[in-house]
């Protein structure tokens, strides 16, 4: 259905769709555009990049480090999840 979900059980769930807008239950909802110079995603009002604001909010949520391994656009088709003990 082009929508990945991702479920925190008793924590939270964030829900990305094709068109890269992403629903947090921390920060609400953004929109996150494709820079090509630097083959990301951002959001345009801060300039934030798609997984690192994942990767800080998933932090926080979960009291340790988070690690998505999606820097770049061409790694979307292989995001891993790895949280840092």
């Amino acid at each position: 259905s082009g929508v990945l979900t991702l479920k925190l059980g008793q924590y939270e769930t964030y829900v990305i769709n094709k068109q890269i807008w992403l629903s947090s239950p921390i920060s609400g909802p953004k929109r996150y555009g494709y820079v090509r110079a630097t083959n990301d995603w951002r959001y345009s009002r801060d300039g934030e990049e798609l997984s690192a604001h994942m990767e800080r909010e998933l932090s926080e949520t979960l009291g340790r480090g988070v690690r998505l391994g999606m820097r770049q656009v061409s790694d979307l088709p292989y995001i891993s999840f790895e949280i840092v003990r």
